[in-house]
C-alpha cells in the first residue's frame, strides 16, 4: 500500500536493474480525459531499508482517444424527395475542427448506376451549437438525382492528438419539381 492511484493502492510495479527507475501498468484501463495522481507514500524503502522520508505525488491527465462520429444528419441516408435548394444539418458526437466545403466534406451527382458523374459546390460551411454544422450548395440540385456527401477523416476533434473521424459517406436523391395540374 505504498503506491496508490487516485487513493486507491497499486501493485504491479516493475523496476530496472538498478531499481532506480519504476513503471506499472495498470490492470484495467484508465479512464479517458481524466486527471490521476499518484503517490509513493513513505512506506517505500530503498535497498538499504531506509524509509522515504516525505510522500511525493505525480499528476497526469489520461488522453481523448475516441474517434469523433456523425451523431445525426439530415436528410438521412437514402431519402427520397429531398428537396432540391439543399440544406444538410449535420451533427457530430463531439466538438470538431476543419469541417470545409470542398476539401473535408464534398457532394458529388451520381448517375442511375450510383456511380458519381459530377461534383457540386458547396458554400462555406456554417456551425450552429452542439456540434451541428450547416451545409447548402452554391445552386439549386438536379430534380429526381441521386447525390452523395462525403466526410473525410480530415475532420478532426479537439484534442490535443487530434482524433481523425472515420470517413462516412450518406446517399440522398432529390425530389422532382412537377406540380400537377387539373385537367
Amino acid at each position: 500500500k505504498q503506491v496508490k492511484l487516485n487513493t486507491v493502492a497499486i501493485k504491479g510495479f516493475t523496476a530496472n536493474p538498478s531499481n532506480t527507475i519504476f513503471s506499472f501498468s495498470p490492470s484495467e484501463s484508465l479512464q479517458e480525459n481524466t486527471n490521476y495522481t499518484i503517490e509513493v507514500t513513505t512506506g517505500v524503502k530503498s535497498i538499504y531499508e531506509n524509509l522515504l522520508s516525505t510522500s511525493v505525488k505525480f499528476n497526469f491527465t489520461t488522453g481523448d482517444y475516441t474517434r469523433p462520429s456523425i451523431s445525426t444528419i439530415t436528410p438521412s441516408n437514402g431519402e427520397a424527395g429531398v428537396s432540391r435548394s439543399l440544406a444538410i444539418q449535420v451533427q457530430f458526437s463531439e466538438p470538431v475542427l476543419k469541417v470545409e466545403s470542398g476539401t473535408t466534406v464534398q457532394l458529388y451527382e451520381k448517375n442511375e448506376s450510383g456511380e458519381i458523374v459530377g461534383s457540386v459546390l458547396l458554400n462555406s460551411i456554417a456551425s450552429g451549437s452542439n456540434n451541428t454544422y450547416f451545409i447548402t450548395a452554391q445552386s439549386l440540385l438536379k430534380e429526381s438525382t441521386s447525390y452523395e456527401i462525403r466526410f473525410t477523416e480530415g475532420i478532426t476533434d479537439t484534442s490535443v492528438n487530434a482524433n481523425k473521424l472515420i470517413p462516412i459517406s450518406f446517399s440522398f436523391k432529390t425530389g422532382d419539381d412537377v406540380k400537377p395540374t387539373a385537367l
